[in-house]
């Protein structure tokens, strides 16, 4: 099928304002090949058999049953609810909070410790030096890890990452040097988290076309029904916006982004390869800025590899990942940005305290994905953080899939049932995923969009992007929408078409 991409940009008669609207006609590509499954994808420790189907990319009908009854199903990547639920115990002589998980989802060996937020420089230093020197003291680790995110039998202590006032290190070691720690530095630490293994929030494989983007630009679902038109109109295209995907990767000469608006601008591990094979990144991408599959096909992706390419990752390699985004964010001022993070874990005060920092202190939107365990979205991380913007997913009858995450931490929700993309096993492959992780990008895409249709030195607050999305979304159209889930649907129709005064956006 042809790409039929139509830009019209109407400048206002006023000098100060200028409004794009940007109409997309978007039947999918016709591929020069295939996307196959080969195996299981590894996440958090285990491998969560994807079925093996083909996703074909071409403009035919779904495979499978009816759409409501698949909405029940989610074949992927969930784990048990009480996986995401910490074990907190305060240490009685030193007060310090110890945080623990189940086998199912700690990392064995390795411990996130957080340091007090008022501690000087100079005691930081001191604090690593001191925490070194005793490690090296006592030996290698007696006991190996089986985990590949550890250093294999020797203790280790990274750096201090600081993201505003937040302040932790990662340390593997023995459960005896911890306490260890624990004991003879409890005037420098608050709490010590068992680090924790990553989820990826996407489903499996199915053939067809996506839908998602035809139902952002309509209020109710009889017009989407009717009309699918297989058009988007949206403010913006863009432009001159930087997403930080925080992920697997992307495979930056994939035709989806094209003179190199995608590319990986830093890896959390060095061993990490500098694509992605796993392809969960390079969807995401493709929701926010491919030029058929997203919403602002002129931004600029960045990708954080956080994730390697067997999907294994972890509660500190995010928080690497999270300090380098926003490090090269502020190295920009000039520059509008948006940052896109499209993966759970159990609840992490700290995962939350550093995405609440990131937007308070530097005024940076977070978007995050609310989850697939059918939970309640604020008992995850980072889907639990007040300050992000958390998406959750509807399908295409507008209701919310059975596995979609909900409760009053979610914010809005966006379509993230069969929603086609980009995938990296191929330059030109496609698939079709589900899961709240397609649903994120979406809104960053909106956001993106949006943010490239205002003039250079207008940068709204994330409060305000927030605020932005709440005026413009469609209210009670969801079914389902869960236990105090906010009933709003991702609408971003060119909101000139509304303000024929400052713009006629023309077909």
């Amino acid at each position: 099928m042809k790409v039929v991409v139509c830009c019209l940009l109407v400048l206002s008669l006023q000098p100060i304002r200028r409004v794009a609207c940007v109409r997309f006609t978007f039947f999918a590509p016709r591929s020069q090949g295939s996307f196959r499954n080969t195996g299981p994808v590894q996440v958090g420790g285990a491998a969560s058999r994807f079925t093996s189907n083909t996703a074909q990319e071409d403009n035919t009908a779904f495979s499978g049953g009816d759409d409501l009854d698949e909405e029940g199903r989610f074949e992927g990547t969930a784990v048990r609810a009480v996986d995401a639920v910490p074990r907190v115990h305060v240490e009685t002589k030193s007060r310090v909070r110890l945080v623990s998980y189940t086998k199912a989802v700690r990392i064995k060996y390795r411990y996130i410790v957080q340091l007090k937020e008022d501690l000087p420089e100079s005691r930081v230093k001191s604090h690593l030096t001191s925490v070194r020197s005793s490690l090296k003291q006592r030996g290698p680790l007696i006991a190996k890890a089986r985990s590949p995110l550890l250093a294999l039998g020797q203790p280790k202590v990274d750096n201090v990452i600081t993201i505003g006032r937040v302040k932790f290190y990662v340390m593997e070691a023995s459960p005896e040097d911890m306490e260890n720690i624990v004991r003879t530095k409890k005037a420098d630490v608050t709490t010590v988290y068992e680090d924790t293994k990553v989820k990826l929030l996407d489903c499996k494989n199915i053939t067809g076309w996506s839908w998602g983007l035809d139902r952002l630009d309509m209020r109710a679902v009889r017009d989407f029904r009717a009309e699918r038109d297989r058009r988007l109109m949206v403010d913006g295209d863009g432009r001159d916006v930087d997403v930080y995907v925080l992920d697997t990767g992307i495979r930056a000469d994939h035709r989806e982004f094209r003179k190199n608006r995608g590319k990986i601008i830093h890896k959390v591990d060095p061993g990490m390869s500098d694509g992605d094979t796993h392809g969960h990144g390079t969807h995401v991408s493709g929701l926010i800025a491919g030029r058929s599959f997203g919403v602002a096909r002129l931004a600029q992706v960045n990708a954080i590899k956080v994730v390697d390419d067997k999907g294994e990752g972890s509660a500190s390699w995010l928080l690497s990942g999270l300090e380098h985004a926003v490090n090269t964010i502020k190295t920009k001022p000039n520059r509008k940005a948006v940052i896109n993070i499209s993966l759970g874990y159990p609840k992490s005060d700290l995962i939350d305290a550093a995405i609440n920092e990131t937007v308070r202190l530097y005024n940076i939107p977070v978007v995050v994905a609310a989850g697939n365990e059918a939970m309640d979205a604020c008992e995850k991380s980072p889907s639990g953080a007040s300050e992000a913007i958390t998406v959750s997913a509807t399908s295409y009858h507008d209701i919310r899939p059975k596995w979609a995450n909900y409760g009053p931490c979610v914010d809005i929700f966006a379509p993230g049932n069969k929603i086609k993309s980009s995938m990296s096993s191929a330059w030109n492959a496609a698939a079709t995923l589900s899961g709240t992780s397609m649903a994120c990008p979406l809104v960053v895409g909106s956001l993106a969009a949006y943010l490239s249709s205002l003039p250079a030195s207008q940068k709204p607050t994330p409060a305000e992007l927030k605020d932005y999305l709440f005026k413009r979304a469609t209210l009670n159209e969801i079914r389902n929408a869960g236990k105090g889930s906010p009933n709003r649907l991702l609408y971003v129709k060119c909101s000139s078409l509304q303000e024929p005064q400052t713009c006629n956006c023309m077909a």
